[in-house]
């Protein structure tokens, strides 16, 4: 099952890489890099590469904070978070990501996430 995910995964990723290239060319990869570098990095995180992850974590944040995607940062810095908590053992770098994370799903409305996330500090 697994593999399975990981294969689809894989495939929306070339596509993503593909879109994300053909924006950068036209000025539109505000509304696609963001969520094509989170993707890389939890293929990235769930394959064992844990400096392409983190890499890609940072260019996902950047992306969408750049672009003023609140609610994507928001992913972003939670799964980022979890990573460096569960697979990196850096509970500092973890803890930051989560609780940025906590404000911007506050702040674009999300108090359930806010909740949910709250938790995991």
């Amino acid at each position: 099952e697994r593999a399975k995910w990981q294969t689809i995964a894989r495939s929306c990723l070339e596509k993503l890489k593909n879109w994300d290239a053909f924006a950068s060319a036209v000025g539109t990869d505000w509304n696609i890099s963001h969520k094509y570098h989170l993707l890389r990095a939890e293929l990235a995180a769930v394959g064992g590469d844990t400096e392409e992850a983190a890499a890609a974590y940072v260019c996902a944040i950047q992306k969408a904070k750049e672009h003023c995607h609140i609610n994507e940062e928001a992913l972003a810095r939670e799964r980022s978070g979890l990573f460096h908590l569960n697979i990196q053992g850096n509970s500092q770098k973890g803890r930051e990501d989560l609780m940025i994370a906590v404000e911007l799903y506050r702040k674009w409305g999300a108090n359930a996430k806010v909740v949910d996330v709250a938790q995991l500090l």
